[in-house]
């Protein structure tokens, strides 16, 4: 995907887009800055790259104007002074909520319905984005030092999201190539019917 932002300033809209090595903003749907700042098959940027451009682009919003906007390119950026991990963006770090979740194949077979009966009956609690906490990605490496259990958990329950799509998935290949089959059956006992009732 490329590297994508929306924002509101002052009654103006503007979009940064970042794809095949280029850059550009528009503000209110006109495009106001173009530039290369990588190569043709570059689309994504680094966190400490990501400081430096939208660092940049701020202050020129702000400004009201994109004349004198200079950014680096994509091999001058690390000479930047802003070149380091920011505050944003802010990552996932763990699960927060205290609770340990089973895995979601366990539940993936069920109907939606069906599954939040089983998840009242049986006192199952499935996390959500309220269980995640977020940290800056400058001080995720120190949060995971000083909370492996919740991290831990995080990763689990990204498995266990994992195998649930994976598993949905295969129950929708299973049903297109079954659903199919049984409608062609059943017309040729269909036609088989007509035919011998003649």
């Amino acid at each position: 995907m490329p590297v994508q932002y929306h924002l509101e300033y002052e009654d103006h809209e503007y979009y940064i887009r970042y794809r095949w090595g280029w850059i550009s903003i528009d503000r209110d749907e006109d495009e106001v800055f173009e530039r290369r700042l990588g190569g043709e098959f570059d689309g994504t940027w680094s966190d400490e790259q990501t400081t430096v451009y939208l660092g940049l682009i701020s202050d020129a919003i702000r400004q009201g104007s994109f004349e004198k906007l200079e950014l680096p390119n994509t091999a001058q950026v690390s000479a930047h002074p802003w070149f380091r991990t920011g505050l944003l963006p802010e990552v996932e770090a763990g699960i927060v909520c205290g609770k340990k979740a089973p895995p979601l194949i366990l539940l993936g077979m069920y109907s939606k319905n069906h599954k939040n009966r089983v998840q009242k009956r049986e006192g199952i609690h499935l996390h959500s984005d309220e269980c995640v906490l977020y940290v800056p990605a400058s001080e995720l490496d120190a949060w995971i030092c000083e909370h492996p259990e919740q991290h831990k958990e995080l990763q689990t329950w990204h498995r266990g999201c994992l195998s649930e799509r994976l598993l949905n998935l295969l129950i929708s290949c299973v049903a297109i190539i079954l659903v199919p089959g049984f409608a062609v059956k059943d017309w040729l006992e269909r036609r088989r019917g007509k035919h011998s009732s003649r």
